[in-house]
């Protein structure tokens, strides 16, 4: 009885994959992972992979850069202090029923907030590229690989995806979906 061969990373990976150049900017890069329904893709300049850029490499981002109150004064500070409410109620500290000090804050309106919100975010993306905030440490695996090799790198690396690489050349991209996928069509 001969054993068939083991299956390899080529004959499962998507190999049509969307490639960013990093140049790009945030804005331009989200709009085509949502647009495509995808969660990251390589970063690519002169046929070479130079990095990867993620969703949450641009929530990072974004979120490493905006405070709700970067732009509250000491005025507002002290606002904040009083623990009474509008009509002088005042709430203990510790009481879980008190509502939230952002929400007693007669000095926030909420759709100026939002509107302000809105530009730091509009700024941010518009102006800063992928090469700023990509992950440049690359988790790749050779097309002729062996598939239950690709799934050791996954869980080992904790990534969801892996680049597959021959030398500098992307030749396509496996994740965890293909792999079950293969399973499921028994070709594992």
């Amino acid at each position: 009885m001969t054993s068939a061969a083991p299956l390899r990373v080529h004959e499962i990976m998507t190999d049509d994959v969307v490639a960013f150049s990093p140049r790009l900017t945030l804005r331009e890069a989200i709009v085509e992972l949502a647009d495509r329904g995808l969660g990251g893709a390589p970063v690519v300049e002169n046929d070479r992979v130079v990095g990867v850029l993620s969703s949450s490499d641009i929530l990072d981002f974004v979120a490493s850069r905006v405070s709700l109150f970067d732009e509250a004064s000491d005025a507002d500070a002290a606002d904040w202090e009083d623990d009474s409410d509008e009509d002088g109620e005042v709430f203990d500290e510790d009481d879980d029923d008190a509502p939230s000090e952002f929400y007693l804050s007669s000095q926030m309106d909420l759709a100026d907030f939002q509107d302000e919100l809105a530009g730091i975010g509009r700024d941010l993306l518009d102006q800063h590229r992928i090469e700023e905030i990509m992950t440049k440490r690359l988790i790749s695996i050779a097309p002729d690989a062996e598939v239950h090799e690709a799934a050791s790198l996954l869980l080992y690396a904790s990534v969801h995806r892996l680049l597959v690489i021959e030398g500098d050349r992307l030749h396509g991209v496996v994740s965890g979906s293909d792999i079950v996928r293969a399973v499921a069509q028994r070709r594992i």
